[in-house]
């Protein structure tokens, strides 16, 4: 059964949740690390540059290629995948440090806390993970669902779109997209309602036979 736009909205709280907890976590973790009199320069670059990455890759996201700077790339998703995947190793290498350090009345804390950023990192290189997959060959991209005129689309405005054979594998995005003007914008999971339809192949077929008779 469809996901109604509360639940959706909750959805996408997901992924916001997990990058406000991969920049503070590695941004207090750098800080702590710095303060202290022979802090290892490793560790506070891993965090450091987590930290970074995943700033500019939101910054990026809310950018779009009507903005001259920025190529038709969104380029926000490997900068999100790169910081997840070194926020993983950041807080897999605190966690083991705390571990072999053993019980100083705060151990329980740290690991916890490192436990947690190290699950949101690996949420992040999943999510992107999931992204590459669905636009994994030449015939996905997006399209206005409102010009396929279909009488029970699944969504409005937009959607993410894949042909596969017969049918069309669709994402119906909520309320938070990368890179929206795109042609891939990045949908961060769980934040998007997915299926497959053959009526919507069969539109987008005719709508791009129609487009091609007006060019000509």
């Amino acid at each position: 059964m469809p996901r109604t736009g509360g639940m959706l909205r909750s959805s996408t709280m997901v992924f916001l949740f997990a990058l406000v907890i991969l920049l503070y976590a590695n941004g207090i973790a750098a800080f702590r690390l710095t303060r202290r009199g022979e802090p290892e320069k490793l560790q506070v670059a891993l965090h450091m540059i987590s930290a970074v990455l995943g700033a500019h890759a939101f910054l990026f996201g809310l950018l779009d290629k009507a903005r001259p700077i920025i190529p038709n790339h969104n380029v926000s998703v490997p900068l999100f995948a790169a910081a997840g995947l070194l926020t993983a190793v950041a807080f897999a290498r605190k966690a083991r440090a705390v571990v072999r350090s053993g019980n100083d009345g705060h151990g329980g804390w740290r690991l916890g806390m490192s436990l947690v950023a190290l699950c949101s990192g690996l949420y992040m290189v999943a999510t992107t993970i999931d992204h590459y997959w669905f636009f994994r060959n030449d015939s996905s991209g997006i399209v206005a669902v409102d010009y396929l005129h279909l009488p029970d689309a699944p969504c409005g405005g937009y959607a993410l779109i894949r042909l596969d054979g017969e049918v069309a594998t669709y994402r119906c995005p909520a309320l938070l997209a990368f890179g929206g003007l795109m042609d891939t914008p990045f949908v961060p999971w769980p934040g998007y309602v997915e299926g497959r339809s053959k009526a919507m192949k069969e539109a987008f077929d005719k709508m791009m036979r129609e487009a091609e008779t007006l060019r000509h």
